[in-house]
């Protein structure tokens, strides 16, 4: 029988400023503790306005979209975004 690796903890808490979907993504530019920043996950129900937790994820510095012809000077990729308004 496999067994399925746990979720990792929804540490962070942040306030969406804005949303950018994309196929099989969502780009969301939040604020936390007076700073901006900006997350990537898969397709998620979040809006403006909207508290969100979230994992960790991973920081990456100088990312590039091909599909928003775009580079973000940081962004973090998280597996699991919750709504938790």
């Amino acid at each position: 029988m496999a067994s399925v690796a746990p979720k990792p903890p929804l540490t962070q808490k942040a306030q969406v400023l804005s949303t950018i979907n994309v196929t099989q993504f969502t780009y969301l530019e939040v604020k936390q503790d007076n700073n901006t920043r900006w997350l990537a996950t898969t397709t998620s129900a979040a809006k403006k306005g909207d508290t969100i937790q979230f994992e960790d994820g991973t920081l990456m510095t100088n990312f590039y979209s091909k599909v928003l012809n775009r580079t973000f000077p940081s962004i973090t990729f998280v597996g699991n975004v919750v709504v938790a308004n």
